[in-house]
């Protein structure tokens, strides 16, 4: 399908016809100057030059690497052919109402998309590096395509990588969007479904990560909580109100117990709120006594080992967030 390197080369009569629409192409050009001799009309005329001149470019760019003898070659080069000469015939009104026709719609932009992506696409796998890219020959025929991707609402970005120029999808939904345009049914059920699993997967890792964090912040408070409620019973004594004493006893006996499993444990039992203010003016009484003492208050009962417990409990729970 390629052409021989070696040896003399001569254009095939479909080459020669697909040249004529182009001629033809320079003679509307050049009507269209005629009727409109202007600085907007001249501007005009040189916009839909360059136009032109990009499409004869690349489709000789195509059948110096392809040799139109094979059929397939032949057909796609006489397809181009069929467009250019529509472009041609649109031409005097291609600021007009044969606007659609000389640009093409958007069934030429999925059509362009199409071809690439079967020519030098590739598809990553979902997740944060996930991209869909196309290598191009070319920085014009890059740029092309992103305005193609613009049509079908779709973001896409031009660059050059490693010395080569490429069109990058990077939006996972613009990815799904674009498959389903270009008619990749197959391999966008597949993307989804990989893209799915992994999210689902991220988001259940998530919540686990951020239910073990609660539950050890939980039991290192419950611990240092139970710490300075011994405390606090040593300093009052034989001072403290039955109900506080009935609070701290609890909190010290199940160390390890939530506030409202030690409120399920009291008789009659209570709720987690009324057991936490208990505890808390428990805890007040007692710091108040040991400053009037000028003793360690309930807070000294706190070791290094539990702080520094609790600090890095502290840490996977934020991240959590």
């Amino acid at each position: 399908m390629l052409r021989f390197r070696g040896g003399e080369q001569r254009a095939t009569r479909v080459e020669l016809f697909f040249d004529l629409v182009f001629v033809f192409a320079i003679t509307q050009l050049s009507a269209l100057l005629i009727s409109d001799i202007s600085f907007s009309g001249a501007a005009r005329v040189l916009f839909l030059l360059l136009v032109v001149w990009w499409a004869w470019i690349y489709t000789t760019w195509m059948t110096n690497w392809f040799d139109p003898v094979h059929l397939s070659v032949r057909l796609v080069l006489i397809a181009c052919m069929l467009a250019a000469f529509l472009m041609a015939i649109a031409i005097p009104d291609a600021f007009g109402e044969r606007a659609a026709l000389f640009a093409g719609g958007a069934c030429d932009a999925v059509a362009a998309w199409r071809g690439a992506f079967l020519a030098h696409g590739s598809l990553t796998e979902p997740g944060r590096s996930s991209a869909l890219e196309i290598t191009c020959p070319g920085m014009e025929a890059a740029m092309a395509l992103v305005g193609a991707a613009r049509r079908l609402g779709v973001a896409a970005k031009a660059r050059e990588v490693r010395g080569a120029d490429r069109v990058v999808v990077r939006d996972g939904d613009a990815i799904g969007a674009l498959l389903t345009r270009i008619g990749a049914h197959s391999s966008v059920l597949q993307w989804e479904e990989r893209r799915m699993r992994r999210e689902v997967r991220a988001t259940a890792n998530r919540l686990a990560n951020f239910d073990d964090a609660n539950l050890r912040r939980s039991v290192k408070a419950a611990v240092t909580a139970s710490a300075r409620v011994n405390r606090a019973l040593e300093l009052l004594g034989d001072e403290v109100p039955d109900h506080l004493i009935t609070a701290g006893r609890l909190r010290v006996e199940h160390e390890q117990a939530s506030l409202e499993e030690l409120g399920q444990l009291a008789d009659p039992p209570m709720t987690k709120d009324a057991v936490a203010g208990r505890i808390r003016r428990l805890l007040a009484m007692a710091d108040k006594k040991a400053k009037d003492m000028r003793v360690p208050d309930t807070a000294s009962a706190v070791s290094e080992d539990m702080e520094e417990d609790e600090e890095l409990v502290q840490v996977p729970a934020g991240r959590a967030h």
